[in-house]
């Protein structure tokens, strides 16, 4: 009795060392598919991070933008949506300027850092 107790308990717990072992190596596949790797430090990975959150942020103003000019082809001389379809152009484009000035910030600085041997 006390053998089969052994057996039925020694099953799940080599389940889970299989479990971890196959999600170890998923995890290294989807970190070396990412770009990012263990020896990545810090500043090296917030400075990655915001680059990947400017670029959603610019592919979502560029979407507003042309959603606008959406609305506006289809507005038919439809006064109300072409003042929408104005109203988001000039959003989507200030956006898109705040976009691409955050990136020119964000890069300068991380730059700087470098540079000066403080960072990356």
């Amino acid at each position: 009795m006390k053998k089969a107790i052994a057996l039925l308990s020694s099953v799940p717990l080599s389940l889970a060392v299989a479990v971890q072992v196959h999600a170890q190596d998923y995890l290294d596949d989807v970190g070396s598919a990412s770009g990012l790797s263990a020896t990545d430090n810090l500043p090296e990975l917030i400075g990655k991070l915001i680059n990947v959150l400017i670029s959603v942020l610019g592919i979502v103003f560029l979407g507003l933008t042309l959603y606008a000019g959406l609305i506006w082809m289809t507005a038919g001389g439809d006064e109300g949506k072409v003042d929408k379809a104005k109203k988001l152009l000039i959003n989507g484009v200030v956006g898109l300027v705040l976009v691409l000035a955050a990136l020119a910030i964000s890069n300068f600085v991380f730059t700087s850092l470098e540079t000066a041997g403080l960072g990356m």
